[in-house]
């Protein structure tokens, strides 16, 4: 399978029409039958137990009961049965965790694009992180590029769980390839606070690398917390800037919550009433995230919901959305002001 194909096959796949004739009614019932799809997972041709495992991957949750029986499949000597089964046990997500342990072992298997099913689906089915992180990290490593970045990819969904990995993500964000250092962007972005190391290769990328990788890097650095203390002056810095690619990326990255109020809220002020639309969006979705923590932005937010822009009022409505969820989701002690 060619590597682009990997990311985009998924996603065409589910477009298709279901794999059994329209007037079978019986076996469209049977398609939604995770019972019935894992007794075919061992009947029929090849092609007939590879549509198996898709519809039951389809199902997602709904088919974790079937979990051992795409366990088997996934010991087939057919690669494309093995990539196949690894795919749905990463749709069905945490109720697959059981799997964790053979899609490690996967991890190692002769085929590339089994190795990339492997690596996507680690990071969606709750695996043991005492057991998935080292193989994921070893995996960045890997001579095919795509299963590297979904290896990183995996590593940031686990979040917090996948701190270890840090420093090798911040040697694949560093060794200049874009590809590469999205991907670890993106990690870095999903470990969060744990990830405080990179807060200066960020930055380096915020501020020198491609404009691809600005706006990424930005929302990473808005996820580290108080790992953004080595590098604050620094985007203060940008954030007034006269280079107007870069002063709302590092506006942006401000909106992490990892700050006193006094320090960044007179920059986004600035950034809210500047003439650039992109500042004031820039400004909307920090203050989201700093008023989710806690700090009192509603009327910033609110006068930006009338903005001349409709971008910015989409902005500001986004981050009043966020923020009303913050606040039903804390405890009652601890809701953010607003």
């Amino acid at each position: 399978m060619p590597p682009s194909a990997r990311w985009i096959l998924p996603s065409l796949l589910a477009l298709l029409p279901a794999p059994w004739p329209a007037s079978g009614q019986a076996r469209e019932q049977e398609a939604r039958d995770p019972v019935a799809l894992a007794e075919r997972l061992g009947e029929g041709d090849a092609e007939e137990r590879w549509a198996a495992a898709w519809e039951l991957g389809a199902l997602g949750a709904a088919a974790a009961s079937q979990t051992t029986a795409l366990l088997d499949l996934s010991r087939s000597p057919d690669a494309d049965l093995r990539w196949a089964a690894a795919h749905a046990l990463g749709r069905i997500g945490p109720g697959a965790s059981a799997a964790g342990s053979r899609l490690v072992e996967l991890l190692d298997d002769w085929s590339d694009d089994v190795r990339w099913a492997a690596a996507d689906a680690l990071g969606r089915v709750a695996p043991d992180p005492e057991v998935a992180v080292p193989c994921l990290i070893a995996a960045l490593g890997d001579e095919d590029p795509d299963v590297a970045r979904a290896s990183a990819a995996s590593l940031g969904r686990l979040g917090e769980a996948a701190a270890e990995a840090v420093p090798y993500l911040v040697f694949l964000l560093d060794r200049g390839q874009d590809q590469d250092a999205a991907a670890a962007i993106d990690a870095l972005a999903g470990i969060g606070p744990p990830a405080a190391m990179a807060a200066r290769s960020l930055l380096e990328r915020l501020a020198g690398g491609s404009p691809e990788l600005r706006w990424p890097a930005a929302r990473a650095l808005s996820r580290l917390g108080p790992g953004m203390e080595p590098v604050l002056e620094e985007l203060r810095d940008l954030a007034g800037s006269e280079d107007a690619r870069l002063r709302p990326a590092a506006v942006l990255a401000l909106g992490g919550g990892a700050f006193a109020p006094e320090r960044v809220l007179p920059i986004l002020d600035r950034a809210r009433e500047a003439q650039d639309p992109a500042l004031r969006r820039a400004a909307a979705a920090a203050l989201g995230r700093i008023g989710a923590a806690g700090v009192p932005v509603r009327a910033r937010l609110d006068s930006l919901a009338s903005d001349p822009d409709p971008t910015v009022i989409a902005a500001a409505e986004r981050a009043l959305s966020d923020l009303a969820a913050a606040e039903a989701a804390a405890p009652p002690g601890a809701r953010p002001a607003a």
